[in-house]
């Protein structure tokens, strides 16, 4: 028995059928996907050296937080954990991640307001997401 966790029988199953995974990059083919159009080209090449299975670790960070971003990498490699990626918010992170050898995307993005505080940083990160699910990454 492996509680909450436990695969169900399809007979045993309440409510509607999972629907079929709808994906960007189609399984076995091409991946990332649409490097070629607007301005992803930058984000595919990270993506290529670091993704696993499609798969990657993403951080979003400004200078603000380099202290606590460092925290974060030094997790990072104690778990061994190799496909990850910061997207840096401005020069001076993308900076220090190169310096650090750390795989980064950088990418000038700002809230609506133009604070760089923790909350309007935390709101961008449904623009991160479009862009690394863009070229089908999981």
């Amino acid at each position: 028995n492996n509680g909450n966790c436990a695969a169900l029988a399809v007979k045993e199953r309440v409510g509607p059928a999972p629907r079929a995974l709808r994906y960007v990059a189609t399984p076995g083919g091409d991946f990332p996907v649409g490097c070629d159009t607007g301005d992803l080209s930058t984000l595919c090449d990270v993506v290529r050296r670091v993704a696993v299975d499609r798969r990657v670790l993403v951080a979003v960070s400004n200078s603000n937080i380099l202290y606590m971003l460092g925290l974060f990498l030094d997790g990072v490699a104690a778990a061994n954990i190799t496909n990850h990626i910061i997207m840096a918010l401005d020069q001076r992170t993308a900076d220090w991640c190169k310096a650090r050898g750390t795989p980064y995307y950088h990418r000038e993005l700002r809230s609506l307001t133009g604070s760089t505080d923790n909350h309007a940083t935390s709101g961008l990160k449904f623009e991160v997401l479009r862009e690394f699910l863009t070229v089908g990454v999981s």
